[in-house]
């Protein structure tokens, strides 16, 4: 929520899109549950869109779809 509030106090209210992100109402992604991290990116579940499971990539402000589902997302990882 951090994040998404800096950017808010910047006067930026959506996620920066592109060709390969989604734009999304930073509102949204502060509603999110963070379930991981990675280098200061977070892994989150949003309770707004059947809690499909997402990424946040602070740095440029952008969120990617990662799965439809949690449990689509573990079928999907190989094993260490």
């Amino acid at each position: 929520k951090l994040y998404t509030t800096v950017q808010e106090e910047a006067g930026t209210e959506f996620t920066a899109p592109s060709a390969h992100f989604h734009s999304v109402k930073l509102a949204r992604v502060a509603k999110g549950f963070v379930i991981g991290e990675e280098n200061g990116d977070y892994l989150y579940l949003d309770p707004e869109c059947k809690f499909t499971v997402w990424a946040y990539y602070h740095d440029g402000g952008e969120v990617a779809l990662l799965s439809k589902s949690f449990k689509e997302l573990l079928r999907t990882q190989k094993p260490l």
